[in-house]
């Protein structure tokens, strides 16, 4: 019965926690990861080549708020926040076993995966106010930017994109710590050109493991993805009134010329210029979109620096396989899921997790 328990709120902790665009799911995620913490406080031994590596992705955070003195009163309260969801977060992977977290996080997917499916459902018969009375949220769902998509779901979360990378964010999670890939053919249903490009590669790997006719089949799917890929880009940035592509591109360039580009601005300001609560209408206006939208490679930079960002790839390349490492890079680059985002941390902590041999 205990184990139950146990299985049932490891679930709750990762299935509310990754969607923080509600406050009453991160306080449901919050409580169940207490509860988790509480209930396998003596279950199992520390590792110290698992803690060491938390220790160390630790230390990329606490940098970023070292570079935010200057403005301490006003990151004080993302600070806490930060710290604490690291330090349960990773209690929660050093308390629990492999197995059960691989389970946490497949049934968590799948859940999210259904609940995407009926909302996917329901705008298609046209109750999709129904479902947005029921989970509280008020979703971006209309899309009428390429001919034949009139909508795009979202499930639990406030834009497809967001549900899109957090889902394969949680995919990334659970391949390195099984080992195992899987196709999620559902998330090109989110529409969104980040998503398309990374499950896209995450197919062709699939497929490129396989026989050499596989392989052949592999060469032409990511042909014509790429064609797909590029001609919805292409449609889309030409019905909207500023192109998405532009505007990642802008905040490229504002960071190359930004004073602060080798050591980073930590949270005090974005490319050393701008406040990082900036209005969306204001950003507009310099040609740029939201901050997380620029990927959070570009992200990262701005937060601690080149040099902090290429010695976390480094690290990142000590941890994973070529492939593994090219492709949590591209997710990395692409994903608006925010750095220190509850997604985001469990795929930090699942390739801590991933040598471990409880």
């Amino acid at each position: 019965m205990e184990h139950i328990i146990l299985r049932l709120l490891l679930f709750f902790s990762v299935f509310f926690s990754v969607a923080e665009n509600n406050i009453i799911y991160k306080g449901l995620g919050f409580v169940s990861t207490l509860l988790v913490i509480l209930l396998t406080s003596r279950a199992n031994k520390l590792e110290r080549n698992v803690v060491l590596t938390m220790a160390i992705f630790s230390l990329f955070y606490i940098y970023a708020f070292l570079m935010s003195i200057s403005c301490s009163s006003d990151v004080f309260p993302l600070f806490i926040t930060t710290i604490s969801k690291f330090f349960c977060f990773s209690l929660l992977f050093i308390m629990c076993t492999r197995n059960n977290l691989t389970r946490a996080i497949s049934d968590a997917i799948l859940v999210h995966s259904l609940v995407f499916l009926v909302h996917f459902m329901m705008l298609a018969l046209g109750y999709g106010h129904i479902f947005n009375n029921i989970i509280g949220i008020d979703t971006q769902t209309s899309f009428t930017e390429v001919p034949f998509i009139g909508f795009r779901a979202t499930g639990l979360f406030d834009e497809p994109s967001l549900y899109g990378m957090t889902m394969f964010c949680l995919y990334l999670s659970l391949f390195i710590l099984t080992g195992k890939r899987n196709s999620f053919k559902h998330l090109y249903l989110t529409f969104s050109v980040p998503v398309l490009v990374n499950n896209a590669l995450n197919d062709a790997i699939i497929y490129w493991n396989r026989h050499i006719l596989v392989k052949i089949f592999s060469v032409l799917f990511v042909i014509l993805s790429i064609s797909a890929i590029l001609w919805f880009s292409l449609v889309r940035d030409a019905n909207v009134k500023e192109s998405p592509l532009a505007l990642r591109t802008s905040h490229i360039e504002h960071l190359v010329d930004s004073p602060n580009l080798n050591l980073g601005s930590g949270f005090c300001s974005a490319y050393g210029v701008f406040p990082l609560d900036i209005g969306r209408d204001e950003l507009r206006s310099y040609g740029m979109g939201n901050f997380k939208d620029a990927g959070q490679s570009v992200y990262i930079i701005d937060r601690i620096g080149v040099f902090g960002f290429l010695i976390f790839c480094i690290f990142l390349m000590k941890l994973l396989n070529p492939i593994t490492f090219i492709q949590v890079l591209v997710f990395i680059s692409l994903t608006k899921t925010l750095w220190f985002s509850a997604p985001f941390i469990f795929l930090l902590l699942s390739i801590s997790k991933k040598n471990s041999r409880i």
